[in-house]
């Protein structure tokens, strides 16, 4: 099967939480969260919003994920993003975001 949404697992499940979404988890199955009426599965790396694909732009857009925690990742693949290695250089990127200096360049 290939896999449908390819944004790192954590960083998903964190939008969740932050958006405040219950999460239920289906041993050797996947999770589902629930929020209201809403219900998302992942299942086999794929999502779906009652019951239909989510494309990675609208998990994106649905749950405020940061595009560049998203490179993030990417750039420092094989390492898992909340290793030592990977935590460190996330927090790096977003201090170096929000530094006063990059604003004064914009």
């Amino acid at each position: 099967m290939k896999k449908i949404n390819n944004i790192n697992y954590m960083l998903v499940h964190e939008a969740f939480e932050r958006d405040g979404w219950t999460m239920y988890h289906y041993l050797m199955r996947g999770n589902k969260w629930v929020k209201g009426n809403d219900t998302v599965t992942c299942f086999r790396g794929g999502y779906k919003l009652n019951g239909e694909p989510l494309s990675n732009e609208y998990l994106v857009e649905m749950l405020h994920i940061d595009r560049r925690a998203i490179d993030v990742c990417e750039a420092i693949a094989p390492h898992e993003v909340h290793g030592a290695y990977g935590r460190a250089f996330l927090d790096g990127v977003r201090w170096a975001d929000a530094h006063p200096a990059k604003k004064e360049k914009q």
